[in-house]
C-alpha cells in the first residue's frame, strides 16, 4: 500500500497454504489478491509480484486497479445522472434545496407531486443527516418510476438540524421491488459515513465526471 495508499486496502495477509483453503465466504470482500508465489484461484484474481516490488509489478497492479474501478463505476452509474447532480455555492434553507433536487426528479418523470410532501413529511418526523455533513432526505415510502439518487455539493455548509450543518445532500428516489444492484448503492452510502477523506474527494468535485470519479475510486 505504500505505492497506492489511497487504493488498496490490506485486509490479511496469509500464508500460501492458508490461502488456497480461504473459503469463498472468507474472500467475499476481497477484490484481488497480491502474491509472490505464482498461485491459482477461482474465486479472485491474483497478480504474481516479485518480492522486491519492480516497476512491471506496480504497473500490473496499477492495471488491475483501473479495471476494479470500472466494474465498481457500472455498479452505481445508473443511480446517478448528469441532470441529477449539482453544486451550489449556498442554500438559504434545506426545503428549498430538497424542492430544487425534486423539481430535477420530476422533470424526469422519475417521482410525481407526491413525492415532495412525503419527503417533507419525514424530515419532520426525525433527523435525515447521516453524520455532522452527509444528508439523505427521502420520502415515507418507495414511491418512484425508477431508482436515481439527485445529488447536491454544498461550497457553504446548510443548516439541517439545530447541531449538524450540512453539505452534501442526496435525495433518494427508489422505486418498489427494485433490489438489483441496492447493495452497491448503500455501500456507497456507508463509505460515506464513515470515511472523512471521501468526504473531501466529493466536496472538490465540482463536476459530475469528477463526483463519479470520487465513487468509484473509493475502496
Amino acid at each position: 500500500s505504500l505505492y497506492f495508499p489511497d487504493k488498496i486496502t490490506i485486509l490479511r495477509s496469509v500464508s500460501y497454504l492458508t490461502f488456497t483453503k480461504m473459503t469463498e465466504e472468507e474472500l467475499q470482500d476481497v477484490d484481488f489478491a497480491i502474491s509472490t508465489i505464482a498461485v491459482q484461484s477461482n474465486q479472485i484474481p491474483v497478480i504474481t509480484v516479485n518480492f522486491a516490488l519492480h516497476n512491471e509489478d506496480i504497473e500490473a497492479i496499477s492495471k488491475h486497479l483501473s479495471q476494479t474501478d470500472s466494474i465498481q463505476l457500472r455498479r452505481i452509474e445508473h443511480f446517478f445522472d448528469p441532470s441529477l447532480f449539482f453544486h451550489f455555492d449556498h442554500y438559504d434553507s434545506k426545503e428549498e434545496l430538497i424542492k430544487t433536487l425534486y423539481d430535477a426528479l420530476n422533470e424526469q418523470g422519475i417521482v410525481t407531486e407526491d413525492f415532495l410532501p412525503s419527503v417533507l413529511k419525514r424530515e419532520t418526523l426525525g433527523q435525515t443527516n447521516m453524520n455532522e455533513i452527509f444528508a439523505m432526505p427521502h420520502p415515507m415510502e418507495l414511491c418512484a418510476s425508477e431508482t436515481k439518487v439527485a445529488v447536491a455539493i454544498l461550497k457553504k455548509p446548510l443548516a439541517w438540524n439545530d447541531s449538524d450543518n450540512i453539505q452534501i445532500v442526496f435525495l433518494l428516489a427508489i422505486k418498489q421491488g427494485v433490489q438489483k444492484d441496492m447493495e452497491h448503492l448503500y455501500d456507497v452510502f456507508i463509505n460515506i459515513v464513515n470515511d472523512t477523506k471521501l468526504q473531501q474527494r466529493i466536496l472538490k468535485a465540482e463536476s459530475f465526471f469528477q463526483f463519479m470519479q470520487a465513487l468509484s475510486d473509493y475502496k
